[in-house]
């Protein structure tokens, strides 16, 4: 190598989980980090986003550069694991040829410098080792001598460099102080005013300001030197430049509290992880690819704590057994290969018990992972509990509906393959189970429950299931079954075995079922259709009495897809107003005059026409739509009245009777709605009869005569309808504000001058009906009149008014008021 200076050349080499790059070192400032914008970008979690800083000074009379390495960015931030230079931990360092730089925990660098060009096609093969070993001795020689760093004009470049890197202090968020040499302030930028706002009045007794005079230091031609100081609680990493060519001390003081506090904390943590590593219950294994334990850790209470071997070199199937080694090093390959965890559980038996243990399987090198073994025998028999809560009632210990849906499912697909497979399904409820709750209370219905439950596990074959649906719902999947006669038979035993009472808490109580029966002979496809079909036909037993069972048929199927139908329309006809009213002449009997009418609905069924109230009325009040058909009715009732009072004048204007259903009359707004509807429509109250079965009133009598006495301030006429049918009212009939009562139909009907199989006569009945009511000053009124005879019995009693067929058929209003207007006589 001769005299001249010749042209370095500089190269970082860095080594990470993406091999080997090379990179040739030709701008003057590069910044190395993990965000992908940094000028060399590193990919690995334990390097901070901007990491380090790479510079370039030149050195001084020669046309070559070194380069320095600051750790963290161009703010002052340090990086979360900090810079290491050939092992040690540096904030700075300048780079000699052949430095190893280590960036957090898996990233190393090396710098080279050397006179000779690296071939393109070695930088993207990554490898210049056999380039750089033929570097001789006397040009690393050169090399050093030309790149020395402690030159003192080098030094002065260096802190030019910095001073470049720091020329806009405005705008760095983090304090920068400058004091003459003297000790005079000479600035501060806005960060160090909002920080440090006592610096002004404090001066040089601030421990920022506080001995960083070069007359304070022992070499007064150092430099810089750095410095951390405590404020209050706070810490301040404090860098102090000495610029003597412009006669200033600058200081650029970064807030590392929250570094420390994370230093301290990582330390902390790390001795707690220690703590907690000898804590975990698991055993630990440190494996090779082969099976060779390379370290290990066993817990307290592990069968291999007995043995004192050392197991490091031995193979994995010396301590596990052979399945489960077996496993281990499958897995183990499996993980290394693909640096994912990897998991499985294995069975091993310990002292005559069988353990049941899972094997967690990561990553530690290349060649070697961890294999963290925990005892897991007490889950799995949690698990196998939870199984079992998940497919069992908890009350009775009977399988559920979601075990009961899945061997259903079975049973279905068997009979799909197998022609004469055969089996039902019961649906069992117990027959007024409610009172038994209401009366007893609920833990002798729990009680009962149970109970229950091991009488029908006693009726049943070793193969057949019996579970709880809920409340006092119970199935039976009765499989493999010859005929129909098999399930009948078991529905018939059902029966007499619970017929026989049970004593619970010193109570006899007695049971009875009702039992659907559904057979796999229809072809189901799915479950839910079978137990649909047995609730269906254990309904229809109720229906017919309770304490039986019925064999479902497809009328039965056929009744509820239509009920269902009638419910869906009824919905719809009151959304779409499908409703109207019919009205029935009221008479008087002493007249032969009409007085008025009951108001009754109708339904114009788009597809069916007219329906009769009776197809409808009770689902209305199963389904709640009866209160809007309800108050619908009221209104409309009301506005033709008034209508009807204002066309035809009459001394006694006509009146309005309007029957309220038992949801109508129980409505906390039900006197506010009424009076609502009198003042829309205009009628007069005195002219609205409201009719109310005499069984609603006797649901809560306290209730119904606070209605009724709201209901009279509107000064309405009240009526019992249906008078002599419901329950012994008549005990309670002089406690109610009320007007007229309505004899019954029936009792109507039965006037004759014959005798009833109790020696008594309709004539009778209706006699005292109207004797009573005469004698509590009550007006009467006698439905379903149709013959002669009944009407001259009826005027013979002095009955007041009377409707019926034969005076006129309901009517709609159009035909009403032809009547009206021709006003016959009766």
């Amino acid at each position: 190598m001769n005299g001249e200076q010749q042209q370095i050349c500089h190269y970082l080499v860095i080594s990470d989980t993406q091999g080997k790059r090379v990179i040739p070192l030709e701008s003057s400032t590069y910044s190395i980090g993990r965000d992908p914008n940094n000028s060399i970008p590193l990919k690995s979690r334990w390097v901070s986003r901007q990491h380090a800083i790479l510079l370039r000074v030149t050195v001084p009379n020669s046309n070559n550069y070194l380069f320095r390495i600051i750790d963290g960015d161009l703010q002052g931030k340090r990086s979360t694991n900090g810079l290491r230079i050939n092992g040690r931990s540096r904030v700075s360092h300048d780079l000699k040829h052949g430095d190893v730089i280590s960036f957090g925990k898996d990233i190393e660098a090396r710098y080279y410098t050397t006179y000779t060009a690296v071939d393109p096609k070695i930088l993207e093969s990554g490898d210049i080792s056999d380039l750089l070993s033929h570097i001789d001795e006397d040009e690393e020689n050169v090399l050093e001598k030309t790149l020395i760093t402690d030159h003192a004009e080098l030094k002065e470049v260096y802190e030019t460099s910095l001073i470049r890197l720091a020329s806009f202090p405005e705008l760095n968020p983090n304090p920068v102080i400058e004091i003459s040499m003297k000790g005079k302030l000479t600035y501060l930028n806005p960060a160090a005013i909002q920080v440090f706002p006592d610096i002004q009045t404090l001066l040089l007794k601030h421990p920022l300001l506080a001995g960083i005079l070069p007359v304070d230091k022992h070499y007064p031609e150092q430099k810089h030197f750095e410095r951390e100081i405590y404020l209050k609680d706070r810490c301040f990493q404090q860098l102090v430049h000495y610029i003597y060519e412009s006669d200033l001390v600058r200081s650029y003081v970064v807030d590392i509290t929250d570094y420390k506090k994370a230093e301290a904390a990582l330390r902390k943590s790390e001795a707690k992880n220690r703590a907690l590593l000898d804590a975990i219950p698991d055993l630990m294994l440190h494996l090779n690819s082969s099976g060779i334990i390379l370290d290990f850790k066993v817990p307290k209470g592990h069968p291999l704590q007995s043995s004192s071997a050392n197991f490091v070199g031995q193979n994995i199937y010396q301590i596990l057994p052979t399945p489960a080694a077996q496993q281990m090093i499958r897995y183990v390959r499996r993980t290394l290969q693909t640096n994912r965890t990897e998991v499985f559980e294995y069975e091993s038996l310990v002292d005559g018990s069988i353990l049941f243990y899972e094997a967690r399987i990561v990553t530690i090198t290349q060649d070697e992972a961890l294999a963290i073994i925990r005892n897991i025998t007490d889950r799995k028999g949690f698990e196998k509990q939870l199984l079992y809560d998940a497919l069992h009632d908890a009350l009775t210990g009977l399988p559920n509906r979601n075990l009961f849906m899945n061997r259903l499912s079975h049973a279905i697909e068997l009979a799909k393959r197998r022609d004469d497979y055969l089996f039902a399904v019961l649906f069992i409820d117990l027959d007024r189970f409610k009172v038994i709750n209401d009366s007893l209370g609920h833990i002798v219905g729990d009680q009962l429950l149970i109970a229950i439950s091991r009488k029908l596990e006693a009726c049943l074959r070793s193969g057949d299931t019996v579970a709880r649906l809920g409340g006092d719902e119970f199935a039976i999947l009765l499989e493999d079954i010859n005929s129909t006669e098999d399930a009948t038979a078991l529905a018939e035993r059902l029966q007499r075995e619970l017929s026989v009472p049970f004593y619970l808490d010193h109570q006899e109580v007695f049971v009875t079922l009702s039992v659907g029966i559904a057979l796999s002979t229809t072809g189901y496809r799915l479950p839910e259709e079978l137990l649909r079909d047995a609730d269906t036909a254990m309904y229809h037993a109720k229906s017919l009495g309770r304490a039986r069972y019925e064999l479902f048929d497809q009328q039965m199927h056929d009744r509820a897809v239509a009920l269902l139908q009638l419910d869906n329309d009824l919905r719809r006809a009151v959304e779409r107003q499908e409703f109207l009213l019919y009205y029935q002449p009221i008479v008087s009997l002493a007249t032969g005059h009409i007085t008025g009418f009951e108001a009754l609905i109708r339904w114009q069924h788009p597809q069916r026409g007219l329906v009769p109230p009776n197809e409808f009325i009770t689902l209305a009040e199963e389904t709640g739509l009866i209160i809007a058909m309800g108050d619908w009715l009221l209104w409309e009732a009301c506005t033709q009245a008034q209508r009807w009072q204002q066309q035809f004048p009459k001394a006694s204007p006509l009146t309005m009777s309007v029957n309220l259903a038992s949801q109508q009359f129980s409505q906390p707004q039900l006197v506010e709605k009424v009076g609502k509807i009198l003042a829309e429509t205009g009628m007069a109250p005195g002219t609205l009869n409201l009719e109310i079965t005499e069984g609603t009133i006797m649901e809560n009598i306290q209730l119904s005569k606070d209605i009724f006495v709201a209901l009279k301030r509107l000064n309405l006429q009240l009526c019992i309808d249906d008078f002599g049918t419901g329950y012994s009212s008549l005990s309670y009939l002089h406690r109610f504000p009320i007007d007229i009562l309505k004899v019954d139909r029936s009792f109507v009907n039965a006037i004759s001058p014959h005798t009833d199989s109790h020696g008594e006569t309709g004539s009778e009945i209706t006699q005292t009906i109207i004797m009573l009511a005469h004698n509590l000053e009550l007006s009467v009124v006698a439905e379903g009149i149709e013959t002669i005879e009944q009407l001259q019995y009826l005027r013979e009693r002095n009955c007041e008014y009377g409707q019926g067929y034969l005076f006129s058929h309901p009517l709609p209003s159009h035909e009403v008021e032809a009547l009206l207007t021709a006003n016959p006589t009766w």
